[in-house]
């Protein structure tokens, strides 16, 4: 449990709603809206990011929700829009803070038990509340209704909160896919909405950047048939392990070209049997093979559906583009399609197992010119009639980077929405009928985990591992005389990382003569002197003139 000092959300007593930017208004990730009236919160959703070389060793990044737990606001709650992971990974840290009811979907909660049992929460200790398209749930003052949109995953929701001050719509993740049969957005209850009155909207923004309608999900059925007609070998499907739409279609097409089917990676092992135990997957009991059936039957008559599509080196993907896989080697008539988007910032570690891929003989197949992927959130259009459906009076556009809670702001006030508020992360914004603004609250650092362990000041650690990372560090070693500063050993210098090989020598050589010839100087000529800052500064200084970095110093002196 997180042991740092805690900064305060202040508490407004003032009748507007207030609505907390936690996280994911200015990123793609880690999201997390506090809505607050007077002493009375919930929270919408509690996403985790993925770290990038920026957070070196970091394993998650969670919102600053700390805070929260040391105010005198009652949270009455966590609402979870849907089960991806940016948005109910943080809960199990959360809830290992605060024991707060968790209000979702059947299949959200059934991703958040494994995750509670792999985090050692008791969940007969922990109150989750399953919920299903038109119902309605209350929170304190809040009375939330339930409204199914199509995404990416099933099970997902739009909110529309009523409260003391006026009805909320929050859109969730959503597109509009009129032709998947499994979970539509439910744009006619949009219509309704509107015409009941919306004091606010908050909305997805994620891909308002793009002209037009979204893509169905059934649009991908093409592509796919097509390759797998093909394919005269191993036909492998990466995808986001919670894609069931997805994977449902893969199945589907494998069934029709007498493909059986082998799943391989942890989490798409589980989330298959998961949907497949609640329904959410429809596929013939032999269809699936273990690891020991696939490997002997024809190349041809397999599917292999995989994680890694974001270029994780740990994932099955990755094993098989590097020839580590224990039963999975690929060859030149083998297949491999990656149905699913690059996120930004996994580029570079994407193309590599790509480059890889290549380098096994395989045919691989990218979103890039195929088919083989759509988008499970709203395009331009889409996001501007749910905006002509639900006509708020104020808006807030969520889930984007900062261009395109710009970019969807306008498109609001293009619609006729006069009061379109850009919040961002550590903001506030205060909503009446009439009235809208936004203030800066308490600058609040996102909470870092490595090893399970939490840390809300962690930037600080962050940039000494940044500074290792690009510069090196040195530690000085040195044996002293208490009286009189003396040296009563040779300076020791160790240098990871800070010269290269052939010069190591001969440079710590020249850098131990140049920081004992400062350090003398330092000791004749200083009054109050201290000894390890001479040291340091001497090496610091050497490093910078000769190869012009700065390195982390470390000077461990014992006096005797």
């Amino acid at each position: 449990m997180y042991q740092g000092p805690m900064k305060t959300i202040k508490n407004n007593s003032s009748s507007a709603i207030q609505i907390y930017a936690l996280g994911g208004l200015g990123e793609i990730g880690m999201n997390m809206l506090v809505i607050q009236h007077e002493q009375d919160a919930i929270i919408i959703d509690a996403g985790v990011m993925f770290p990038d070389e920026y957070y070196p060793g970091i394993d998650l990044i969670l919102p600053p929700f700390l805070p929260l737990f040391k105010s005198d606001i009652k949270v009455h709650g966590i609402v979870a829009t849907h089960g991806h992971e940016d948005h109910i990974g943080a809960v199990p840290f959360v809830q290992k803070n605060i024991n707060l009811p968790v209000i979702g979907s059947r299949f959200t909660l059934e991703l958040l038990k494994k995750k509670y049992l792999e985090h050692g929460l008791d969940l007969k200790q922990h109150k989750l509340h399953q919920v299903k398209n038109g119902d309605f749930y209350d929170l304190g003052p809040f009375n939330i209704e339930f409204i199914e949109v199509s995404h990416s995953i099933v099970d997902a929701f739009a909110l529309a909160i009523d409260t003391p001050m006026g009805k909320l719509v929050h859109t969730g993740d959503f597109k509009i896919d009129e032709s998947d049969p499994r979970s539509k957005t439910n744009i006619e209850r949009f219509g309704q909405l509107g015409q009941e009155g919306v004091l606010l909207m908050l909305s997805d923004s994620t891909n308002v950047e793009v002209p037009g309608k979204s893509k169905s999900e059934s649009s991908v059925k093409d592509g796919l048939s097509s390759l797998m007609k093909e394919c005269q070998g191993w036909f492998v499907v990466a995808s986001f392990a919670s894609h069931i739409p997805r994977i449902q279609q893969v199945i589907d097409l494998s069934e029709a070209h007498g493909r059986k089917v082998a799943v391989i990676g942890r989490s798409m092992v589980h989330n298959v049997h998961l949907a497949k135990d609640l329904g959410y997957l429809q596929f013939e009991d032999n269809t699936l093979v273990d690891e020991d059936e696939a490997v002997l039957l024809p190349r041809k008559k397999l599917t292999l559906l995989s994680t890694g599509t974001q270029g994780e080196p740990r994932a099955a993907l990755a094993k098989m583009a590097y020839d580590e896989h224990r039963s999975y080697l690929l060859q030149e008539k083998d297949d491999v399609v990656m149905s699913s988007r690059f996120i930004p910032g996994n580029e570079k570690a994407i193309y590599e197992i790509i480059n890889e891929l290549h380098r096994t003989g395989a045919n691989v197949h990218t979103n890039q010119g195929s088919d083989i992927h759509v988008s499970g959130h709203a395009y331009k259009e889409d996001l501007r009639l749910a905006l002509d459906l639900i006509k708020p009076k104020h808006f807030i556009p969520i889930h984007g980077e900062y261009r395109h809670l710009l970019k969807h702001a306008d498109l609001a006030r293009e619609q006729g929405v006069k009061s379109a508020l850009v919040v961002e992360n550590g903001e506030c914004a205060h909503i009446t009928e009439n009235n809208s603004h936004v203030e800066r609250i308490e600058s609040l650092e996102p909470i870092l985990v490595m090893n399970k362990q939490l840390s809300q000041m962690g930037e600080s650690f962050c940039k000494t591992r940044r500074k290792m990372a690009y510069c090196g560090m040195i530690v000085l070693s040195l044996v002293v005389d208490q009286k009189n500063w003396m040296w009563k050993s040779d300076l020791d210098i160790q240098a990871p990382g800070v010269f290269f090989k052939e010069q190591e020598k001969e440079m710590k050589h020249k850098m131990a003569a140049y920081i004992e010839n400062r350090y003398f100087d330092d000791l004749k000529k200083q009054k109050r002197f201290n000894a390890m800052q001479s040291i340091e500064r001497a090496a610091k200084k050497f490093v910078d003139l000769n190869l012009g970095r700065k390195p982390q110093v470390i000077p461990i002196i014992l006096q005797v």
